[in-house]
């Protein structure tokens, strides 16, 4: 009978530090780098559009997108966390550009902004790189 609780208890203890490995590998810090760019565009975007004759829209368009996505290119660890991080991010901004505004598409300063990113990301690590070996 003792073998069984114990067995019992060890086997939650397994389950307990697994679910906590997975926590911490994959936690809500890992969400927030995907998501909080995304959501920072959407708001940038919600708030301009509360004037009607605001011209922010062109501010972030040529500054502030290009620098969150090369930003998020430099916080995020891994590709699974930059290419989700930057499909949010794209999407809003396409989104939310082609819902609120009347001047077509967004597509190619998104594609721009995408590459920006991943140029970001390719850089930081090569600057790692440079770091170690000086």
């Amino acid at each position: 009978m003792s073998n069984t609780k114990y067995g019992k208890i060890k086997l939650r203890e397994k389950i307990k530090g697994r679910i906590m490995n997975y926590l911490e590998k994959y936690g809500v810090k890992n969400y927030l780098k995907r998501a909080l760019p995304g959501i920072i565009i959407l708001l940038f975007i919600l708030i301009d559009i509360q004037n009607e004759y605001s011209k922010n829209i062109l501010v972030g368009i040529y500054l502030f997108f290009p620098l969150i996505f090369i930003i998020q290119g430099l916080i995020v660890n891994n590709k699974r966390d930059l290419y989700w991080g930057i499909g949010l991010s794209a999407y809003s901004i396409i989104f939310g550009i082609s819902l609120f505004y009347n001047m077509g598409t967004a597509i190619i300063p998104t594609i721009i902004y995408v590459v920006l990113g991943i140029l970001a990301f390719r850089f930081k690590n090569h600057f790692k790189l440079l770091r170690k070996s000086i």
